[in-house]
């Protein structure tokens, strides 16, 4: 069972109290974002794999915004990056895609 959108709000301000990390509403919206894309798109453990430019547009959020939130929420143990190729362009680093993936103790009731 998924949580409630205020549920999963309450645990990521947990979550980032604990860590000593500040998530602003731009954050959580990210956050919110995300979770609807991987639900909406039926992504298999709410795990995406995006360049940080397509993540970008496919989310609707500048790129500066967006590499600021998965920082943050990284930090805070809300989702989870790694790199998914070894494929890296030196002088486009925006480009290199990444697996990011959603910590199920945000959002699922055990």
């Amino acid at each position: 069972m998924i949580f409630s959108e205020a549920e999963i709000l309450i645990r990521l301000n947990e979550a980032a109290n604990n860590a000593g990390v500040i998530l602003t509403y731009t954050h959580k919206l990210f956050f919110m974002r995300l979770l609807k894309y991987t639900i909406d798109n039926g992504c298999e453990n709410y795990t995406v794999t995006f360049s940080l430019t397509n993540l970008s547009k496919t989310l609707n959020m500048p790129t500066r915004t967006l590499v600021q939130c998965l920082s943050r929420l990284t930090a805070c143990g809300a989702i989870i990056r790694e790199p998914a190729s070894e494929l890296f362009f030196p002088n486009k680093p925006y480009y290199k895609a990444y697996t990011t993936t959603i910590n199920k103790k945000f959002i699922i009731g055990e």
